[in-house]
């Protein structure tokens, strides 16, 4: 597999994540009869707000497999890179929609995120930079 077809696998799997949670999103605002934002229901508030954390995210993630792909970054470091961007996304989500205030999932999700940028950005400038 090469860098580019790396980035496509990733770049599909992270917009596969914004669909469902999208679909989400549109799924609770009918169940609550709510036409537009959350309506003043909390339940929709909550599917909104991890719609959109999520939705932050994408594009300083799509930008750092980019350059990671441009640097020719070894395809399994861009795959483990993958794995725990939506892991960690994963735990934000399910961590947010069982509450709203501090939880594991919210806690290792912000914290993987923040990890995943620095790994992934990293990478990139060192293959570009250093190793040339």
């Amino acid at each position: 597999m090469t860098q580019l077809q790396a980035l496509a696998v990733w770049m599909s799997v992270i917009a596969a994540g914004h669909v469902a949670l999208q679909v989400n999103v549109i799924i609770n605002r009918r169940r609550e009869k709510v036409g537009l934002g959350d309506g003043g229901n909390s339940r929709v508030l909550r599917a909104v707000r991890i719609h959109g954390n999520y939705l932050e995210q994408i594009p300083f993630t799509f930008a750092a497999f980019g350059l990671m792909s441009f640097a020719a970054t070894p395809v399994w470091i861009v795959h483990a890179i993958g794995v725990m961007f939506v892991a960690a996304r994963i735990a934000h989500a399910v961590g947010l929609s069982g509450s709203s205030g501090i939880s594991r999932g919210r806690l290792f999700g912000v914290i993987g995120t923040w990890i995943v940028l620095v790994l992934a950005y990293s990478t990139a400038l060192i293959r570009l930079f250093v190793i040339g």
